[in-house]
Formats: C-alpha cells, sequence, structure tokens
C-alpha cells in the first residue's frame, strides 16, 4: 500500500502479486486486502479489466469472511469495482455497486465521510445515465451529509456543488 501512496505504482503491483503469491503457498496475510490493493493499483496503471476482475475476488473473499453480514470493507469493495466498471464504460453494472456501497455504508458508518463520498459517486452513475432528477436527489444528501461533518471536507463539498450546478445548466454528462 506504501508503493500505491507514493506513487510507484509498479512496484505496488509486484509486491501484492509477491505476497498473494505467497499466501497460496502457506504464508498468513490479509488475502482480501490484498486483492483489493492489487485491483486498485491494476486500475490505477490502466488495467480495468484485471482490476475488475481482482476486485470481484476480493468482495467474495470479504463477503465469505463476513457470512453475508455487511461490513465497511465490503461498501469499499463494491466503491472500487464501480469505479473500474465506470472506466470500462459499464455505467449500469457501476451504477448497481455504488448503489450497493451506499446501502452497505449506511448501515455500517451511517453519517460518515464514506457514506457522503459513496453518494456522490451513485449520483455521478444517476447522472451519466440521464437520471437527472434522482442525481440532484443524491447530490443534495451527500451535500448535506459533507456540510455537517466536522472533518469538513471542501474539496468533496466544492465538487458537489460543481455537479449540482452543471446539472442545473444543462451539462449533464
Amino acid at each position: 500500500h506504501t508503493h500505491n501512496s507514493l506513487g510507484e505504482t509498479e512496484k505496488a503491483e509486484q509486491c501484492f502479486e509477491e505476497a498473494l503469491d505467497r499466501l497460496s503457498k502457506g504464508d498468513k496475510g490479509n488475502k482480501g486486502g490484498l486483492l483489493m490493493g492489487l485491483g486498485v493499483v491494476k486500475k490505477g496503471r490502466g488495467d480495468f479489466k484485471g482490476s475488475a476482475r481482482l476486485l470481484y475476488q476480493a468482495l467474495k473473499f470479504y463477503s465469505g469472511e463476513y457470512k453475508g453480514v455487511m461490513h465497511s470493507i465490503i461498501g469499499k469493495c463494491h466503491s472500487a469495482i464501480g469505479r473500474s466498471l465506470e472506466a470500462l464504460g459499464e455505467h449500469y453494472k457501476a451504477e448497481h455497486h455504488f448503489y450497493e456501497s451506499v446501502r452497505n455504508f449506511w448501515l455500517t458508518c451511517g453519517y460518515s465521510p464514506l457514506t457522503g463520498n459513496a453518494i456522490k459517486k451513485l449520483a455521478d452513475a444517476k447522472r451519466t445515465l440521464g437520471h437527472f432528477s434522482d442525481a440532484q436527489q443524491l447530490y443534495k444528501q451527500s451535500l448535506q451529509l459533507h456540510s455537517n461533518f466536522d472533518t469538513m471536507d471542501m474539496r468533496a463539498i466544492v465538487d458537489i456543488i460543481y455537479a449540482l450546478q452543471q446539472l442545473h445548466y444543462g451539462k449533464r454528462e
């Protein structure tokens, strides 16, 4: 994860693959985290299909670990899958995963930046699909959440306001 944070994506990919290989040979580790980390790295490197494949594996792993009980890491998997599918142009599938992410974060985190960000991504997906009324309501909900957090993420707030402005002035793509 450190290599990815530093922009060293090739090294990050190598480390994640090496760790997954070691896991397959009996070493201990968090398989879901490695799959998710490698999936995020592959997305960042432009391999959206490879990214989605790995992120689906991470989702399957965590869903099995938590035996159908919601957990924020499952919400993060859905969000990451949605972003990869969005990059592949698979907007309806992406919308589904953003919806699942929102549903998961509401139940596991409640009022939190994770929930606010997930709602914004769902709103973006709705806008892309031409569901402008739904998008508007979701942007408003995300804005309301973000403006009430003690962390006050001004970038997120400005992004939401800009998206609402674009929605109202006809730039709806």
